[in-house]
């Protein structure tokens, strides 16, 4: 029997965390050790919020763990799902349990398109894992794929010189203005318009997803909540000669201890690109990486393959593909208008 879990009752979220943690890195090339007060903050995400549901056996054991995300400012169609059952659980109908009540739950929040991620090792062929044979017999249809990189840390000084000479032979005017936890007042209103511009140029395959809206206030929250979950970040704005933010880059460093980084949204504007801006950015941020946190030892990116541009920057740092994420979609309804 599915059962919702009380997600502000911590100790049963922290249970909930511990079963769900090992089955959905049981299958990956590069593990997310995820921890728990930064998973149980970002549940509690005003624009993001979600919903966690179990399957118990009779011996009270979780074989089954389920997260539903209903995006709140943007993407109101939309339901983000995440379903883990353990190998040696699966094949019992747990899932398949565990889907008719997201069904259910997605009916009753209004939300017409389910996205569900299933990340494969490059090893297998495309669409042969468990998660993506589950996914295609519930009418999942392939909506995006894309590969997740990992850049090896150290960059060697040398290396990261002679990337920013070749970039800042191309910079003709534009300033870097870097950051930490909170973007500077001044530049506060043009972040948040190159943020809301990131789905409109990203490549996103068949997707069903609208461009995400940053406001001001979104973004304070979203600063808040990252210090809330232990999480450092470091953020590149490239500035254009008129003042216009051309593009920005940001990278988190969460509180785990294997070494991670990840990089986060990379965008220059189109009226800005031909600049080696995004190399740029990257190599910035990377320096300042490198000198306050030594002991990190990668950097992980996820870049569509149709994403010429980024894939020959991060070429560029160094990284190797290892593992691909398949984003599968299925919509079930009409979607509102109006």
């Amino acid at each position: 029997m599915v059962e919702r879990v009380d997600s502000d009752n911590e100790a049963a979220a922290r249970r909930w965390f511990t079963a769900f943690e090992p089955a959905a890195d049981d299958h990956r090339a590069v593990p997310t050790h995820m921890m728990f007060d930064d998973w149980y903050a970002a549940l509690h995400d005003p624009s993001w919020p979600g919903a966690v549901f179990w399957v118990r056996s009779r011996d009270d054991d979780v074989v089954g763990t389920m997260v539903a995300h209903t995006p709140a400012y943007d993407n109101r169609h939309v339901l983000d799902l995440g379903i883990r059952v353990p190998p040696e659980h699966r094949r019992h109908g747990i899932g398949a349990a565990l889907l008719d009540v997201a069904q259910t739950y997605a009916v009753d929040h209004g939300r017409t398109t389910v996205l569900a991620e299933v990340v494969e090792p490059l090893a297998t062929a495309q669409g042969s894992s468990a998660g993506s044979r589950f996914a295609q017999a519930a009418g999942f249809g392939v909506g995006m794929v894309e590969n997740h990189r990992i850049i090896e840390l150290p960059v060697s000084d040398e290396r990261l010189q002679a990337l920013e000479d070749h970039a800042a032979a191309r910079r003709n005017g534009y300033q870097l203005v870097e950051f930490g936890a909170r973007c500077p007042p001044e530049y506060v209103d043009r972040f948040c318009a190159a943020q809301s511009r990131f789905l409109h140029e990203a490549p996103l395959g068949d997707l069903d997803v609208e461009p995400e809206v940053w406001t001001p206030e979104r973004l304070a929250e979203a600063e808040v909540r990252r210090v809330r979950q232990g999480r450092d970040s470091l953020s590149v704005l490239a500035i254009a000669p008129d003042g216009a933010v051309a593009g920005y880059t940001q990278l988190v460093v969460p509180p785990t201890d294997d070494g991670r980084v990840a990089q986060a949204d990379t965008l220059v504007l189109p009226d800005h690109r031909g600049h080696r801006l995004g190399l740029a950015m990257k190599l910035r941020n990377l320096r300042r990486l490198q000198e306050h946190w030594p002991d990190r030892t990668y950097v992980g990116t996820w870049n569509a393959e149709g994403n010429a541009a980024m894939l020959a920057v991060n070429a560029a740092l160094g990284a190797t593909a290892r593992e691909r994420m398949i984003e599968y979609q299925r919509t079930d309804g009409q979607r509102a208008t109006g």
